[in-house]
């Protein structure tokens, strides 16, 4: 199946799956039941990367989702935090400056 396919099939752009590919992101944990079974892997396997059939580590899918779940958005709020601190560094520097330019 191509990326291409494969996006199609998850409504999603190949540029999206092309990334997935690389390591530069991850798919959102909404998606990820529907990829799973489009590829015919458990979300553990996708996860690990090799199949179950070897491994003795036992997992259980919902609390994977949900732990993908909670990292995504713990990454949303940083940088939601990042954002409001320049914001406000914005604000600290125009506060400032003009008391600078006075003096000059």
């Amino acid at each position: 199946m191509t990326q291409e396919q494969l996006a199609e099939r998850l409504n999603i752009s190949n540029k999206t799956v092309s990334k997935w590919e690389t390591g530069k992101c991850m798919p959102d944990y909404g998606i990820i039941k529907s990829l799973c079974e489009i590829l015919g892997v458990t979300v553990s396997e996708l996860m690990d990367g090799e199949e179950e059939k070897e491994s003795i580590r036992v997992y259980d899918e919902e609390q994977i989702l949900e732990l993908l779940r909670r990292t995504q958005e713990l990454e949303r709020q940083k940088n939601t935090l990042y954002g409001m601190l320049l914001i406000v560094m914005g604000i600290a520097l125009l506060a400032i400056s003009p008391k600078y330019l006075i003096r000059s």
